[in-house]
């Protein structure tokens, strides 16, 4: 479980400020709090989403991981949003849509990443 939880924390961080900097987020404070916020947020859901997939009952831990996804994602967006707001971070989008970008970016990735390198291997 430690493992998934760096792994997709090094990722995460790796995409969103990345994009971060594409997104013309260029004071290093503001790049800073777009770190901060990902290492606040990223290892919670993480950790939820991997218990959930000790649930024995293969039909109800897919359904309860997916709904619980959708849910920490937006959380996670609004959280992150939330930061952003009030720790004034400029960019080219306004911080929720900022948030919703970076993280939109990052699950598509993330999507992606896991279907090539744990689903096909």
């Amino acid at each position: 479980m430690l493992a998934s939880i760096i792994v997709s924390l090094v990722l995460t961080l790796i995409i969103e400020v990345g994009f971060a900097l594409i997104f013309k987020v260029r004071g290093k404070i503001d790049i800073a709090v777009v770190f901060l916020a990902n290492i606040i947020t990223n290892p919670v859901i993480v950790t939820i989403e991997n218990l959930l997939w000790t649930i024995d009952n293969y039909s109800l831990m897919i359904s309860l991981s997916f709904i619980f996804w959708v849910i920490l994602e937006i959380v996670v967006i609004l959280v992150e949003g939330y930061i952003y707001n009030k720790l004034r971070v400029k960019s080219k989008f306004s911080p929720y849509k900022l948030s919703l970008v970076l993280n939109s970016i990052s699950i598509l990735l993330g999507i992606v990443y896991n279907v090539i390198f744990v689903i096909l291997t």
